[in-house]
């Protein structure tokens, strides 16, 4: 099937005549191990006089998953299909007539979905700023699974009105209504939604509000073999948005944000003697609804420093009827944050956050209980660029997770989970043609509960990282650039003991050597060539009791990857462009074993 699809686009491309007219075209071909993935998209617009124009759109994927051990070493083939004609009679600027055609065809194995459908469609313009269009189609589906077919035919509608209009040229209204009715013998689909949206904008303050809300009612086969057991599905969704800004006040500028979501989903089946309940294969009746809302506020003095702050507020409200999974959270945070420009060599940065999160159940069970879980996270930073060849950035970070529980049981839950981070950059360019870029990283995670402090457990942890990366960047010349680069790692993970203070009992370390090369070389103006080579070295220990009781550091794995790559970029124009990649990787492990993977990719994108 993938041979004849890339046929069929081929012949189009060649039989398309040369005065205009595919308005885009993408081809995208990707190969990994062992999934083969073929997708391209086309878009056609030629036009005939100023009245007449067709509209053709062509979009297609298609997956092959190579002897699926899933399926006893079978391939499996995906496919899906989606394509649109259109012819558009152009009456005026305010009217236009269209018959539509459109084929949807899906697969997946022995599962075939075909859906045709011919329709005609209005759009009009009744007066400035009010849209109106109608879209109404006969419907062909069938349906077949190994062998079982059914069919149907049916009729699809799809009305739509929008309406713009602008005050004055910093206020507008746009309000939008679509509905949509979908009706096949025992799959009917109805639905609507409608948006509204209201802004105004002054020099130093402005307002915007926008409302909408989305009704669905949906039937579906229950099972994919049998055509008799239905069952229904109804969805709500209502959302609003609300976003102020302030004139500034005594130099402070205040924003305001709000969002309201609210979301249902019922469901009834109907069993083959036509009887009916409220749970089905597709689940059961459950809903949501969040409110949040935010208050920032931030202040520039002497053009130099900037205070900035905001409280943020959320609530969470899930119902899946069912006291066990039913969730509600309460959150609250508080920001404050300020930057600092003494000069334009330096820079300084710095932010705290407050949070607090409560999670509230109806009934407390083996698995959930009410707990809270609060936050504090301190970040800070600090540039300075000693001359235009060289510069030096440090970021660090430190936060804190603590969760309690509220429950008496799972109260031996209570843990606190920190983490430090530190990031200093250096970056210095000796010279026109040559920029090196030095990155260290310094990572620590300490995570023990409340009640075992002061005990030995295996749940009280400590992992650390240390991580150095050189690279180098050199400019031979305009058409080739070289980057080699060397990364060295070092990790380690253990039990963290408390001895007066925290100490760790490692239980395995590992260090990583990591080279690599890049070459990037534009043969032409319209050619690139970038081959690249990595190599990965990864020896890990563990520690372990010796006979004779003493702890012995053993090599647990050595693993070394290699991955070798070529990609070639074809632009001839700026409307054109080809791209391949090939990628080979080989792993050795002592004790995974060895792996070897080919990646290739192709795109394809050209506007006409």
């Amino acid at each position: 099937m993938h041979k004849l699809k890339i046929a069929c686009l081929l012949c189009l491309l060649v039989a398309m005549p040369a005065s205009g007219l595919a308005q885009e075209l993408f081809f995208d071909f990707s190969q990994n191990r062992e999934i083969y993935q073929w997708g391209d998209s086309l878009v056609w617009q030629p036009s005939f006089g100023n009245r007449n124009q067709l509209l053709f759109t062509n979009s297609s994927a298609t997956t092959l998953f190579k002897e699926s051990i899933l399926l006893d070493r079978r391939d499996r083939w995906q496919e899906d299909y989606r394509t649109r004609l259109e012819w558009r009679f152009n009456q005026d600027s305010r009217f236009r007539l269209s018959s539509v055609f459109e084929n949807d065809y899906s697969s997946f194995e022995e599962r075939i979905v075909v859906e045709n459908s011919v329709g005609l469609a209005a759009w009009l313009q009744p007066s400035a700023g009010l849209t109106l269009e109608n879209t109404g189609s006969f419907i062909t589906a069938a349906r077949n699974n190994s062998g079982n077919q059914h069919r149907a035919n049916g009729f699809h509608n799809i009305s739509s009105a929008h309406y713009n209009h602008r005050f004055s040229r910093s206020s507008a209204i746009d309000i939008g209504y679509t509905q949509d009715l979908k009706i096949i013998p025992e799959i009917p689909v109805s639905g609507f939604n409608s948006q509204a949206s209201f802004f105004s904008h002054g020099l130093d303050d402005s307002v915007r509000l926008s409302l909408s809300g989305e009704y669905q009612n949906s039937r579906y086969f229950t099972s994919t073999r049998s055509y008799e057991s239905i069952s229904r599905q109804r969805k709500a969704a209502t959302s609003t948005r609300l976003a102020v800004s302030l004139k500034p006040i005594l130099g402070t500028r205040v924003k305001l944000l709000s969002n309201f979501d609210y979301r249902q989903f019922r469901y009834k089946h109907f069993g083959t003697d036509g009887t009916a309940n409220s749970i089905g294969l597709l689940g059961s009746d459950n809903s949501s609804r969040s409110f949040d809302y935010k208050i920032a506020a931030d202040r520039t003095l002497l053009k130099r420093v900037v205070f900035e702050t905001h409280y943020q507020y959320r609530e969470t409200d899930e119902d899946y009827s069912s006291l066990a999974a039913n969730q509600k959270t309460k959150s609250g945070e508080v920001r404050f944050g300020f930057r600092v420009h003494p000069g334009i060599n330096d820079s300084l940065w710095a932010e705290a956050i407050f949070s607090l999160t409560s999670y509230i159940s109806d009934r407390e069970s083996s698995f959930f209980s009410d707990r809270d879980r609060g936050m504090q996270l301190y970040s800070s930073g600090a540039m300075h660029r000693f001359s235009r060849a060289m510069s030096l950035r440090i970021d660090g970070s430190y936060r804190d997770f603590h969760q309690t529980f509220i429950s008496g049981s799972l109260s031996a839950n209570n843990n606190h989970d920190k983490t430090y981070v530190l990031t200093p950059v250096v970056d210095w360019q000796p010279a026109a043609w040559l920029t090196i870029s030095n990155k260290f990283l310094l990572h620590a995670n300490y995570v023990w509960y409340d009640h075992e402090r002061t005990v030995s457990s295996e749940r009280n942890t400590l992992f650390r990282r240390a991580q150095w990366k050189s690279e180098y960047e050199l400019i031979v010349s305009h058409r080739l650039r070289i980057r080699p680069s060397f990364t060295y790692r070092y990790e380690d993970f253990g039990q963290l003991l408390w001895r007066d203070q925290w100490a760790q009992k490692t239980n395995w370390d590992r260090r990583t050597s990591l080279p690599a090369l890049e070459v990037f070389y534009r043969m032409w103006y319209s050619i690139r060539l970038t081959p690249a080579l990595t190599y990965e070295r990864r020896k890990s220990w563990e520690f372990v009791l010796g006979d004779d009781g003493a702890i012995e550091r053993v090599e647990k794995e050595t693993f070394e990857r290699t991955m070798v790559s070529f990609g070639l970029d074809y632009t001839p124009s700026a409307n054109t462009s080809i791209g391949v990649k090939v990628q080979r990787r080989v792993q050795e492990s002592n004790l995974f074993g060895d792996d070897k993977t080919n990646q290739f990719v192709v795109n394809v994108h050209r506007v006409f």
